[in-house]
C-alpha cells in the first residue's frame, strides 16, 4: 500500500499509464465515490492525502468521508462572470511593442493559488477545486476532483507542481498535445519508450468533468462510469476524434483542412454494426418487394421462379431503359396490404431529404453480399448492399393508387461503405460504379472473383442464382401476420357497437356480425378456434447455408442514402464473399 503521490511518481518514472492500466486504477475510486453520494456524503477528495493505492487501485477510507457543505448563493456569485452572455474563451495581458512596432501579448490562464482570495473560478494546484476554497463541497465538486485525478494518471502530470498545472489547462481543449511526441526515459539512460496514446473517449471525460462552470460539467458520475467502462464502444465526439490527429494543432491552414476532410470522410464510412450499408437489417423504412410479389393463395410447390419480383433479365432490361414500370404488376397489392403503407412512407422521406439536402437519395440495390472478417471475428457474419441504382418512385393516383419505379441512370453504385472496407481489410479495390449498358452483373461477379481468389486462393465466392421459393413463401406469410397483428395492435379502423369493437378494414378484419355471434349466440363450449376454423399459422422454415433471392425497398439512413429498393440475395447476382 502506498499514498497516491509515491504510487504516481512511481509509474511516470517506470511506464506512463495506458488506457488500461488508468481505468483500472480509476474506476474503483469512482465507484467508491458513487456509493458515498448515496448515502448524501461527500468524498475526501480535498487534496490527496486522504487517497491510497492497494494492488494498483485507488481507494480511500469511508471514516474521512463528510457531510455536504452548501454554499450555493457563494459559488454562484463567482460563476456569474463565465456565464455572462458573451462565451469568454480566453483573456490576454497586454505586453509591450516589438521593434517592428508590433504589439505582443501573453495568454492570462485560470489559475490560482490555494489560501489566496479567489474572484472567480480559476484552477488550484495540489488537486484542489476552486468551490474547496469557499467552503462549498458537494458531487459536483467531486466530479472535477475526480477529472483532475484523471488527467493527471492520462497526461502523466502532478498537479502539485506548477509548471504541469499550466501545462493543463493550456492544453486542457487539445490534450492530445501533451502526449505528442512525448517519451519515457529508459533506465541507464538510452531512447525510452513512447508515452501511451491517450483515447478520445477519456479526453472527453477529463475535459467535461474540469469545467470550471458547474453546470458544464458531467453531472450524472454512473453515466461517466458506464462509458470508461465501455470506453471501446462508446462513441467519440468529432472534436476529440479529430484532435488526436497528428499535426493538427499545426498553423497551417491548408493541412488543417485535409486532416479535417480526411477525417470526415472516415466517419463517413461508419464501420459499425450499426451502419445499414455494412451490415443490412429490415424495419418499417423498408420493403422487400420479392416478399410482396409473393402469390400467397399459391400452392408453394406450383410457384414459379418468374412469378417473383427479383433482379433477373427483365429487371436489368428495365434499368438499362431508363423508363418507368410498373410496382402493380409485379407486385401483390392484394394480399400484402402493408405494400401501399410502406410505399407511401418511403415516398414522404424521399420528399423530405429533397427539401433538406436538394437532392434525391433512393438507390435500388440489386445484389447483396454475405461476408465474413475472418480477421476480426471469423463467426461475425454481414449482409451488405452491393450495387446501388438510383431511382425516382412515382405514385399515381386512382380507384387503386399506382406505383411505379424508374432507374435514373444505367451508371449504377457499387457501396462505397463495402469498397472502403475491402480497402483496408484486403487490399481489394472494387471500382465506384458500373455502367450497365456496357457490362452485367455476372462479369462483375467473375471480377470480385478473381480478386478475392489473388487476396487468399482459400475463399470462395459463391453466386446464387435462382431463389428459394418455399423459404420466400414462408417469410412472405410471416411478414404478413406481423403486419396484422400490428394493425390490431394499433387498433386500425376499429368501431363500437353495443360494446363490441369490430372493424372491416382488410388490415385488420373483425366483422360485426362475426363480433355478436361470439360474445351472445356462442354456447361456452364451442371455442372461437372451432368456429372460425383459421388457417394454420405460417410456417417459417430456415434452410441452413443457404439464401434467398429477394427485392427490398429499404431507407439507408448512415450514409444520407434512401435506398429505395434492394434485392436481399437476389436471383442471377446475390453472392457469398470472403469467408463464406
Amino acid at each position: 500500500m502506498s499514498s497516491f503521490h509515491d504510487f504516481l511518481s512511481t509509474r511516470l518514472e517506470q511506464q506512463g499509464f495506458s488506457t488500461e492500466d488508468t481505468l483500472v486504477s480509476f474506476l474503483p475510486l469512482v465507484r467508491d465515490v458513487i456509493a458515498m453520494h448515496a448515502q448524501g456524503r461527500v468524498a475526501p477528495l480535498r487534496g490527496l492525502d486522504q487517497l491510497q493505492v492497494e494492488g494498483g487501485e485507488i481507494w480511500f477510507e469511508q471514516d474521512a468521508c463528510s457531510d455536504i457543505k452548501m454554499k450555493l448563493s457563494t459559488v454562484e456569485s463567482h460563476l456569474a462572470e463565465l456565464r455572462a452572455p458573451l462565451d469568454i474563451v480566453g483573456q490576454f495581458e497586454e505586453g509591450g511593442a516589438t521593434k517592428t512596432g508590433a504589439e505582443v501579448g501573453q495568454a492570462k490562464l485560470p489559475i490560482g493559488k490555494v489560501g489566496q482570495e479567489i474572484e472567480g473560478p480559476v484552477y488550484l494546484p495540489d488537486y484542489v477545486c476552486w468551490e474547496h476554497e469557499l467552503d462549498h463541497h458537494d458531487p459536483l465538486t467531486d466530479v472535477f476532483s475526480l477529472g483532475m485525478i484523471l488527467a493527471s494518471l492520462t497526461c502523466g502530470l502532478d498537479f502539485s507542481n506548477p509548471a504541469d498545472l499550466e501545462a493543463f489547462v493550456e492544453h486542457r481543449d487539445n490534450l492530445f498535445a501533451l502526449n505528442e511526441g512525448r517519451m519515457i526515459p529508459a533506465n541507464g539512460g538510452g531512447k525510452g519508450t513512447k508515452w501511451p496514446q491517450l483515447h478520445p473517449v477519456i479526453a472527453r471525460a477529463i475535459h467535461r468533468m474540469t469545467e470550471l462552470d458547474r453546470a458544464e460539467r458531467v453531472q450524472d458520475l454512473t453515466t461517466l462510469l458506464n462509458s470508461l467502462e465501455n470506453f471501446r464502444y462508446a462513441e467519440v465526439d468529432f472534436e476529440f476524434d479529430l484532435a488526436q490527429e497528428k499535426g493538427f494543432g499545426s498553423e497551417d491552414l491548408v493541412s488543417k483542412r485535409q486532416i479535417v476532410m480526411a477525417k470526415l470522410q472516415k466517419r463517413l464510412f461508419e464501420i459499425s454494426r450499426r451502419n445499414r450499408l455494412l451490415n443490412f437489417r429490415e424495419t418499417m423504412q423498408n420493403i422487400d418487394l420479392t416478399l410482396a410479389s409473393v402469390p400467397l393463395t399459391h400452392d408453394v410447390t406450383k410457384i414459379r421462379a418468374e412469378q417473383l419480383f427479383t433482379a433477373d433479365e427483365r429487371l436489368h432490361k428495365m434499368i438499362v431503359s431508363e423508363k418507368p414500370f410498373s410496382l402493380n404488376r409485379h407486385l401483390n397489392f392484394s394480399e400484402a396490404l402493408y405494400v401501399p403503407v410502406i410505399l407511401d412512407r418511403i415516398r414522404k422521406d424521399v420528399r423530405r431529404d429533397e427539401a433538406e439536402y436538394g437532392f434525391s437519395q433512393l438507390r435500388l440495390v440489386t445484389c447483396f453480399l454475405n461476408w465474413t472478417n475472418l480477421k476480426d471475428n471469423a463467426k461475425q457474419r454481414f449482409l451488405s448492399p452491393l450495387i446501388l441504382v438510383p431511382v425516382k418512385l412515382v405514385r399515381k393516383k386512382g380507384i387503386q393508387d399506382s406505383y411505379s419505379l424508374q432507374a435514373l441512370s444505367s451508371e449504377v453504385e457499387v457501396n462505397p461503405v463495402l469498397r472502403y472496407q475491402f480497402q483496408q481489410l484486403y487490399g481489394i479495390k472494387l471500382p465506384a460504379t458500373l455502367d450497365l449498358r456496357e457490362t452485367d452483373l455476372d462479369k462483375f461477379f467473375e471480377f470480385l472473383e478473381k480478386s478475392i481468389e489473388v487476396s487468399e486462393p482459400g475463399i470462395r465466392l459463391e453466386k446464387i442464382d435462382r431463389p428459394q421459393i418455399e423459404v420466400i413463401h414462408a417469410k412472405a406469410q410471416q411478414s404478413l401476420e406481423n403486419y396484422r397483428r400490428r394493425a390490431n395492435s394499433a387498433g386500425r379502423g376499429v368501431r363500437n357497437y353495443l360494446d363490441f369493437d369490430y372493424s372491416y378494414d382488410p388490415v385488420n378484419f373483425q366483422p360485426l356480425g362475426l363480433k355478436l355471434f361470439h360474445g351472445r349466440v356462442m354456447p361456452d363450449w364451442l371455442t372461437p378456434r372451432e368456429v372460425e376454423n383459421p388457417r394454420p399459422p405460417a410456417i417459417m422454415r430456415v434452410v441452413h447455408g443457404t439464401t434467398t433471392a429477394r427485392v427490398i425497398l429499404a431507407i439507408l439512413p448512415n450514409t444520407g442514402q434512401v435506398a429505395v429498393g434492394t434485392l436481399k440475395n437476389g436471383a442471377n447476382t446475390a453472392r457469398r464473399g470472403p469467408g463464406s
